[in-house]
């Protein structure tokens, strides 16, 4: 729901997203695996509406907007190689969908019905080993190649969303995790990500809204088989 006063009724929309995939794990010996998947998603607004003005401002009625629809078939390819002492090497491709939210599509201030989904191919080298019996430690490196990428083209939140182009991510994450206790367990993470707009016709290759640097703190606690909480 969105409204631009406070005197103003809700414009309401609604939309529905869904997701179904397979997964399959290839043992290629002792010490190699393969894991391949697909995903089919969906995304589809099932009504929305748009408050309608006079020239001064007052309240004159609701209109319904065109809705819209969309969906997507994914995959992802995955090699795994365990090493001695709990460590091991991975490697990840695949491809995947985002879809545009009612707000980036509807929003009175920025939004833009003409978008169109995002479309992002990906791939992920990294190493994962225990340092010891409480801690773990991942170090990665990642490349995103992302088509119709969904942004604002100024750091402005009243700045119309678009499409770009095509914009490459790519950088390194560290990870670490402490188990603290049977129940609890201690992340604490960085990343470093450099956001590259390959648009034709681009006039920088800054891309907005896109941290160069990222930390995170978090902790999962589990207190039965069942049920878990993350933060």
């Amino acid at each position: 729901r969105e409204r631009d006063d406070t005197y103003l009724p809700f414009a309401a929309s609604r939309s529905r997203t869904g997701s179904v995939g397979v997964e399959n794990q290839l043992s290629l010996g002792r010490s190699w695996s393969l894991v391949t998947g697909l995903s089919y998603d969906w995304f589809k607004v099932l009504d929305v509406e748009r408050n309608v003005l006079a020239r001064d401002g007052s309240f004159l009625r609701q209109d319904a907007l065109a809705t819209t629809d969309a969906d997507n078939l994914g995959s992802q390819l995955g090699i795994v190689r365990q090493l001695a002492g709990g460590g091991r090497v991975f490697f990840t491709a695949g491809g995947a969908t985002r879809f545009p939210t009612l707000q980036q599509l509807y929003s009175s201030k920025s939004g833009n019905t003409a978008l169109k989904p995002e479309r992002a191919g990906n791939w992920v080298l990294g190493f994962e080993a225990p340092a010891s019996d409480a801690l773990a430690l991942e170090l990665s490196a990642f490349a995103t190649d992302v088509h119709d990428m969904i942004n604002r083209n100024a750091p402005v939140t009243t700045n119309l969303y678009q499409n770009y182009g095509t914009v490459l991510l790519r950088g390194v994450e560290a990870l670490a995790t402490l188990r603290a206790s049977r129940t609890v367990s201690w992340r604490a993470g960085y990343t470093l990500t450099d956001a590259e707009d390959r648009s034709s016709g681009r006039v920088t290759r800054n891309v907005t809204f896109v941290p160069r640097h990222k930390a995170l703190v978090g902790v999962t606690g589990t207190f039965s088989a069942s049920i878990s909480i993350h933060s």
